[in-house]
């Protein structure tokens, strides 16, 4: 039986994917406000592929009779369907949005009533909404972001084309503020003439943090094109792997990280209300370092690709005791690594359940345990070149 294993040589260089956060937040913008849709490589994540291909269909559609319906597909992509909901609302013409499966059951109630309050023509159909185009105006605006933010930035993204002048947010720090603030960056360099810069992805990034601090030998590698600073909030990842004694060195093509001992770190709380992409991999890393975790602010983590506490819980906890908090205000989860457990050498299969954090997460454990994840095609969603160092090894039966 084969099992997966990480294969990357001490002082490799890393070619890590455009953060698709940031470009989806362009590729939408230019085309509200510009009229252009920016070109993009044949490698970007599928989720940016499937705005794009969106984006020309629109383009498209636009020339079309008002008798037409056109269908477009945000696939699984979670920031696509929200994003292109406020887009196609104020786009002239009939259209239908949909996804997958998945997708057409994760939240979005929240700015579909925000629409519908200032005169959009949205309704529900079994394929997901059906949407009558129209120019709409408001110049003040409410929207609830209790379970995702990127409500706020879809209104955010139109804001300029509807005459919006006040966005009030509920609550008012609501999670994932830093994806807000991305998106009013994006939207003011746009209006204003300014450039935004690419930058790679650092809730991928964080993946090879992980990798060089759980690692039983001293390790360094080269992320390629990443910066410290920038737009997103996910590049706290260098400050708390900083913590497991893993350096960053910032360079004019990109980030060396290298480990510099086994700090004891013991306990560990961490409030991911910002930064929720980073639970899977800091929870899988908690297992292998070792030490105690608890991640808080992370209540909305099963409204994503899969329900992402659940299955965080019940497949850690075949590693290591694994405790899940549920409590009217707050979600946490603790995961003592300090107790993990002495596990058979035989194969282990983990299901990644089609959810592209899953595929990453659970890699990490490649380094201790023979497992056999079950599918990683869905990485692609965020990072096409990440199968490129996941391999296959052939399992000697003992």
């Amino acid at each position: 039986m084969n099992y997966s294993k990480i294969q990357v040589p001490n002082g490799s260089t890393i070619f890590l994917n455009n953060s698709k956060s940031l470009l989806i937040r362009l590729l939408i913008a230019t085309f509200l406000y510009k009229d252009e849709i920016l070109d993009i490589s044949a490698d970007e994540s599928e989720d940016v592929r499937t705005v794009h291909t969106a984006l020309k269909s629109i383009r498209r559609a636009r020339k079309l009779s008002w008798e037409t319906t056109t269908a477009i597909t945000a696939n699984d992509c979670g920031a696509g369907y929200r994003f292109l909901l406020s887009v196609l609302a104020t786009t002239d013409g009939n259209w239908i949005l949909t996804g997958s499966p998945r997708l057409l059951k994760r939240p979005v109630r929240p700015l579909v009533s925000a629409l519908l309050s200032i005169g959009a023509d949205i309704d529900e159909c079994e394929c997901g909404l059906r949407i009558h185009g129209h120019p709409l105006q408001s110049k003040e605006m409410t929207i609830h972001c209790e379970e995702s933010s990127q409500f706020a930035s879809s209104l955010l993204l139109i804001s300029h084309k509807i005459g919006l002048q006040q966005l009030h947010i509920l609550p008012p720090t609501p999670p994932s503020m830093p994806y807000i603030n991305m998106t009013r960056s994006v939207v003011n360099a746009m209006l204003g003439g300014s450039t935004v810069n690419l930058e790679a992805d650092w809730s991928t990034a964080a993946f090879w943090y992980a990798l060089v601090a759980t690692s039983e030998k001293p390790r360094r590698l080269f992320l390629k094109n990443l910066r410290l600073d920038g737009l997103q909030g996910d590049r706290i990842a260098a400050d708390l792997f900083a913590k497991m004694g893993v350096k960053s060195e910032q360079t004019e093509a990109g980030v060396w990280i290298e480990k510099h001992g086994n700090p004891r770190i013991g306990e560990l709380d961490i409030d991911l209300t910002d930064n929720p992409d980073l639970a899977p991999v800091l929870a899988t890393t908690a297992v292998l370092y070792p030490f105690k975790l608890t991640l808080s602010g992370i209540g909305n983590l099963n409204f994503k690709e899969s329900n992402r506490i659940d299955i965080l819980t019940t497949t850690l906890a075949r590693f290591a005791p694994t405790c899940y908090h549920c409590s009217k205000d707050d979600e946490s989860l603790t995961i003592d690594g300090t107790r993990r457990y002495t596990l058979p050498e035989q194969v282990i299969p983990i299901d990644t359940w089609n959810d592209h954090r899953m595929v990453m997460a659970f890699a990490l454990l490649t380094q201790r345990h023979r497992v056999l994840l079950a599918d990683t095609r869905c990485v692609k969603k965020s990072y096409p070149e990440f199968e490129n160092y996941l391999h296959a090894v052939q399992s000697v039966q003992k």
